[in-house]
């Protein structure tokens, strides 16, 4: 889709309804009511003001593309049938599930509306295509949940919407959940108070956290005052939650709610493997001085496991207290968090812990450099002096750069690099021995076969542990290093490793992953990613979820200031055109936009 359809979609909810209706009139004028309408369709939650603007633009195109936005609140729905008199493509649009053989057939005609007083009746109205529409915007009024029902196609969703509260499995319960908070359907207080089995409810909230970490702070005050009144910090009851958790075939809420009449006297938390996830997920819902108190009590498994889930706020809160208690497998789940962030990292690398450094070296999401300066045992804060050789690091050889593997100086790795593939270079071969020596001297360099050095090299190798001295060795690397040098002003460029389209779509999902976990916050999006589609691709993403209120206020501000002016219409019809080719960042783009328009 045109980059500059999905970026005006995103920003115009951002303005009133006036601001909506100018700016729509004159992308009309300047880019056909065919482009606008796709900017209409793909907005993503649109807001009272949205919806008010395109209605007031006047453009039946428009109104029918409004029609087709998958995230209409009920009294949108509404609000679109009743707008302009009747329009046979609005209705389809806004009930796309309808059809000719409903319930209603001419032998058994359509009832009044007195007639039709319980939600399945009135379902089978709004779904048959001969409901006219005053009839549909008074059982939408009377059973506003019908407006997801008839509007979504996935069985099981419907079905938790109708008060269908059969248990479901886990990965039923993930996708009625993500379609739930999506459209707006379901909160997370009907999640955690209708949804069962509780052990379904619990893995689809924890999915739905781990993508939208900003919900963890409103599932913490659902939960917390729950947990904190019926359970507390006894290991007793959390293990007896954790021994129910397979087999209740309650809810969240009723779960907890049977621990509230128990007594308990154990000392430790007892935690099946198989219900480690959700016991972590439900543990991070405490208050942090109930969660320091219980954490002797709990699993190794379940500890490392809190770490590693933990997103957002949870993550601030449990990284204090694993500094504060000094518990390793707190520290090392941490360190093996997705959404690590470069500041965490770097507390987590200051402690100079063997096993933080093995969890950091094994974690994707952490910088090339550090891993580096891992593997070569450089204490954090120095270059002077380095860290005993931790021979765990050599299982986790596949995260570490060839050029790390060279100058890491742990023998079995450098035997590693010399005998694997491609073939090193002389002058690698050099840097392997010194990297060797300069680690452990010549009783560590002799661990490694001379002849993995090959010819020239072992030579060099065989006199340095003769004379007890690396001097040859230097000398080596100082000669190739001058002749590299002469020679790299003739070498050509090399072409680069990806095709452009490809480079250019890894960034943006590496963009869009980095604000969903939190690494990114939508400012830094907004003012430091280019070019500037990748920041709308990223923001467009996370517009359509639940609570991504961060998002929308970082969005409203730049429109505010930059897109709200006395020449506003102007100014959204240079971003329209510019969007799609600017190099620069989403800020720069407005600023620009903002003085071209004045």
């Amino acid at each position: 889709m045109d980059n500059g359809i999905i970026g005006t979609a995103l920003m115009l909810r951002h303005l009133d309804a006036d601001g909506v209706s100018e700016v729509l009139a004159r992308l009309v004028s300047s880019e056909g009511v065919d482009a606008v309408a796709e900017v209409v369709r793909n907005a993503p939650a649109p807001g009272e003001a949205f919806v008010a603007g395109v209605l007031a633009a006047g453009e039946s195109k428009l109104r029918r593309a409004l029609a087709g936005c998958r995230q209409l609140t009920p009294d949108q729905v509404r609000r679109v049938l009743r707008h302009g008199g009747p329009d046979v493509e609005v209705a389809d649009a806004l009930f796309p599930n309808r059809r000719a053989d409903s319930a209603f057939t001419p032998a058994r005609p359509l009832p009044s509306l007195s007639a039709l007083t319980g939600p399945a009746a009135a379902e089978a109205a709004l779904l048959d295509e001969r409901c006219p529409d005053d009839l549909a915007d008074a059982l939408l009024e009377r059973f506003p949940h019908l407006a997801y029902v008839v509007r979504n196609q996935h069985p099981g969703y419907v079905r938790f919407l109708r008060g269908d509260r059969r248990p479901i499995s886990s990965l039923t319960a993930g996708e009625i959940s993500c379609l739930g908070l999506a459209d707006g359907g379901l909160g997370l207080a009907e999640i955690v108070g209708h949804m069962r089995p509780a052990a379904s409810a619990l893995s689809a909230l924890s999915g739905v956290v781990a993508r939208r970490p900003w919900l963890s702070a409103e599932l913490r005050v659902l939960l917390a005052p729950r947990l904190t009144e019926a359970i507390g910090s006894d290991p007793g009851l959390w293990s007896e939650l954790a021994a129910r958790l397979g087999s209740f075939d309650g809810t969240i809420a009723e779960l907890i709610g049977v621990l509230g009449d128990k007594d308990s006297a154990a000392e430790q938390v007892v935690v099946p493997d198989e219900r480690v996830g959700e016991m972590s997920f439900l543990l991070l819902r405490l208050p942090g001085d109930q969660l320091t108190s219980l954490l002797p009590a709990l699993p190794q498994s379940v500890r490392r496991r809190l770490g590693r889930d933990a997103v957002a706020d949870d993550a601030e809160l449990l990284t204090d207290v694993a500094f504060a208690t000094r518990d390793l497998d707190l520290l090392c789940g941490l360190a093996e968090r997705p959404s690590l962030t470069p500041e965490a990292t770097a507390r987590l690398v200051g402690l100079d812990d063997a096993a933080v450094n093995r969890a950091l070296a094994g974690n994707r999401r952490v910088a090339a450099a550090v891993r580096h300066r891992i593997f070569c045992g450089i204490p954090h804060g120095s270059d002077d002096g380095r860290l005993p050789i931790d021979p765990g690091l050599r299982e986790l050889d596949a995260y570490a750069e060839p050029e790390t593997l060279i100058a890491c100086g742990d023998p079995v790795l450098a035997l590693g690099a010399l005998t694997g593939r491609p073939r090193l270079r002389v002058a690698d071969r050099i840097a392997v021995a010194i990297a060797v020596w300069e680690r452990g001297g010549g009783e560590l360099l002799c661990r490694v076969p001379v002849d993995a050095f090959r010819t020239t090299v072992a030579r060099l190798v065989e006199t340095a542990l003769a004379e007890d001295s690396p001097q040859a060795l230097y000398g080596a690397r100082d000669r190739h290093s001058r002749k590299a040098v002469r020679a790299s002003s003739t070498v050509p460029a090399p072409a680069p490793g990806y095709h452009a389209s490809e480079q250019d779509w890894e960034r943006q999902m590496a963009v869009t992953a980095s604000l969903e976990s939190g690494q990114l916050t939508p400012e830094l999006v907004i003012h430091d990613v280019n070019p500037a589609h990748h920041a709308v691709h990223a923001l467009h993403q996370l517009a359509h979820l639940a609570g991504a209120h961060a998002v929308d206020e970082a969005l409203a501000a730049q429109v505010d200031k930059y897109l709200n002016g006395r020449h506003r219409a102007d100014a959204w019809a240079v971003l329209f055109q510019l969007l799609p080719e600017f190099g620069g960042s989403l800020h720069e783009l407005l600023v620009v936009c903002s003085a071209v328009a004045d």
